[in-house]
């Protein structure tokens, strides 16, 4: 997809999340969702927390012990985001994800084409910043739709991001990368990012993604 389109997709998976966030009752974030160990609240921190990788913003250093639902790195980065969101309110999370948005979409807006063309390891493999994002428009929409589930507000189900989300689905996920990525994202350096791209063994391993 073109920057444009992804961007689009973002943002109205990002403000239909938020919309359903202002629907919320206070208890209703504490609701358990069909993630292991996480409420509604923690899917929003979630979002939060990789978006603001991607924009360049610290990651948290919350400890969160050593919870049953954590199996690797990537996990370890997912649960050090939610934890340090824990102790505030719903409506406090919600606050930051909608100042996040408006900053992350005037940095998506302003993007060139060397933005989006720069080099960055992906869940599927060496691909560019577009590449990246377009899988985002995948585990948001996902989150989203976690959070309308546990939260019984059914919506959003047919749009373009559906779309997306079906050719997703078909592609191959290296999940070596996507720890890598992860783990190595918020201090690269563009020359890192090269080098991550270069030194990928040819031969990794695939396997397919399921949400």
């Amino acid at each position: 997809m073109e920057a444009t389109q992804v961007t689009d997709l973002l943002e109205e998976t990002w403000r239909s999340t938020i919309e359903v966030g202002h629907d919320l009752q206070p208890d209703e974030w504490q609701l358990p969702s069909e993630c292991p160990g996480w409420t509604v609240k923690d899917h929003v921190s979630h979002v939060i927390g990789t978006e603001r990788v991607l924009q360049g913003l610290p990651r948290s250093d919350a400890d969160p012990g050593a919870p049953t639902h954590v199996k690797n790195t990537v996990g370890e980065f997912n649960e050090r985001e939610v934890e340090l969101r824990r102790p505030r309110a719903g409506a406090d999370v919600l606050a930051e994800l909608e100042e996040l948005v408006e900053l992350r979409l005037a940095t998506l807006r302003a993007g060139d084409d060397a933005f989006f063309a720069q080099p960055i390891v992906n869940p599927t493999g060496p691909g560019t910043m577009l590449d990246f994002l377009d899988i985002r428009v995948l585990d948001c929409l996902v989150h989203e739709q976690d959070v309308r589930r546990a939260t019984a507000r059914p919506g959003h189900q047919m749009s373009a991001n559906t779309l997306t989300v079906d050719a997703w689905m078909e592609k191959p996920l290296d999940l070596p990368v996507l720890i890598q990525t992860l783990n190595e994202l918020a201090s690269q350096t563009p020359d890192d990012r090269r080098r991550l791209v270069n030194e990928r063994p040819a031969s990794a391993g695939n396997s397919l993604l399921r949400v």
